[in-house]
């Protein structure tokens, strides 16, 4: 099998204007199934090289401005971290961005922390058959 032919194993990327600007999208497409973004992350790039990929993402890159409460649940742990103030707009919505995608991918903020600090213990979900009928957790 070659690289080109295997599946990503990550669901959803959200990406920032970092890789966006330094990597190739054929780079960045291999890692993932779906791609999200800000509109102020695509604001941003007015870079040459970064417009000219723009162009090679197609429909594959969404833009999508993160809702309301997403954006509060983020500002509220970035205060409680002290990190709020260090924090611009454009990385704000990029966390609250990814924290609706883990809610909406995963039934719910279930597996995020809700407080600095807190533990969260996950039950091991039981063995299931794969497609060739083999155990796996």
């Amino acid at each position: 099998m070659t690289e080109s032919q295997v599946k990503p194993t990550i669901n959803t990327l959200v990406l920032d204007a970092g890789p966006l600007i330094t990597q190739s999208a054929s780079q960045i497409q291999r890692y993932a199934e779906h791609f999200f973004t800000t509109p102020g992350v695509y604001n941003e790039l007015k870079d040459e090289f970064a417009r000219s990929q723009l162009i090679l993402w197609g429909d594959k890159l969404t833009v999508r401005h993160p809702k309301p409460e997403s954006i509060k649940a983020v500002v509220r742990f970035a205060q409680l971290t002290g990190d709020h103030a260090v924090l611009s707009q454009n990385d704000l919505h990029i966390l609250a961005l990814a924290y609706e995608m883990e809610v909406e991918l995963n039934g719910g903020a279930w597996r995020l922390r809700t407080y600095p600090g807190e533990k969260k213990e996950f039950k091991k979900s039981k063995p299931c058959k794969d497609y060739f009928g083999e155990n796996r957790t």
